[in-house]
């Protein structure tokens, strides 16, 4: 309900229904059945115009509050009602069902009542993914048993070449499954970006990610030992320092990943030999996976 003076003076008062409703805080355009229109911020001045052919004639200002409406949780099953081949393909990731759409978007209420983009939550940053796959604000990536720990994402990717020049979803899809549909979840090739980047040693067949993300970090479950140990998630640090040896990778402790002056590196223990693993291994010995890793690239 709005009231206010017209021109000569008298009260006007009158209820109108919004097109839209007011739900954030900020500067909002806002259009009312009876075609009042204003900026919508806290208390506003909104001018009452007349239309009448071939002219619009101001007739009065009225001022009132736009008050902010909390959005509530709406759940994914509701938002599955539009979004049902984002909502199948989520269904099928590991984000499901505990991470819904919500977790990520923001409350759906506001969203479903004004099927605007207006209210919901469209964040491509890093900073979004962190708020589950980060420990300590991401400042140092946590290490234990020789293992990266799990769910450090964030921070191996603070501390990588990639840091401020990609982001999370530059690579992935998070409504899509990487085990499922790898072609959909994954949208770029590394080959998309590094264009002039030779591989030789008969290499050509091998995937960058098996030597640039391999299996360093450890959720439940490793095989091998020593040297030769590997963990069941792929690391994201990407640059491996072929000069270290695997001891310099982490702290002193144990504790954390070791950096240098270009942040976090994986040694030749996780890049070549969690393949390499003795059986079948071309290399014999630590010195000569040193010397044939420079000659990869």
């Amino acid at each position: 309900e709005v009231k206010g003076k017209d021109w000569r003076g008298n009260q006007w008062e009158d209820t109108l229904i919004p097109r839209i409703r007011i739900c954030l805080k900020g500067t909002h355009e806002v259009k009312w059945e009876s075609s009042i229109s204003s900026i919508a911020e806290g208390k506003v001045k909104v001018d009452i115009t007349l239309l009448v052919p071939c002219r619009e004639r101001i007739i009065g200002t009225v001022f009132f509050n736009v008050p902010q409406i909390e959005a509530e949780s709406v759940g994914s099953e509701t938002c599955k009602l539009c979004h049902n081949e984002i909502y199948e393909a989520w269904n099928l990731t590991k984000h499901a069902p505990a991470i819904g759409c919500e977790s990520c978007h923001g409350a759906g209420s506001e969203h479903i009542a004004t099927l605007s983009s207006d209210f919901i939550i469209i964040d491509p940053t890093p900073e979004l993914c962190a708020t589950c796959h980060s420990l300590n604000n991401g400042e140092t990536i946590e290490a234990a048993g020789g293992f990266i720990k799990n769910m450090q994402q964030y921070n191996e990717w603070k501390k990588s070449p990639h840091a401020g020049v990609v982001s999370c979803v530059s690579c992935h899809n998070p409504h899509f499954s990487l085990t499922q549909v790898p072609e959909q979840a994954i949208k770029k090739d590394c080959r998309d970006c590094h264009v002039n980047k030779n591989v030789e040693l008969g290499m050509q067949s091998v995937n960058c990610i098996e030597c640039h993300m391999p299996f360093a970090v450890y959720s439940n479950q490793s095989t091998g030992q020593g040297m030769y140990k590997k963990g069941d998630v792929r690391s994201h640090i990407i640059r491996i320092n072929t000069v270290a040896s695997p001891k310099e990778m982490f702290s002193y402790d144990g504790k954390s990943v070791a950096e240098d002056s270009k942040g976090s590196f994986l040694t030749l223990d996780f890049a070549c030999l969690s393949c390499h693993n003795g059986m079948d291994a071309r290399f014999y010995d630590f010195d000569a996976v040193q010397k044939t890793s420079t000659l990869i690239h």
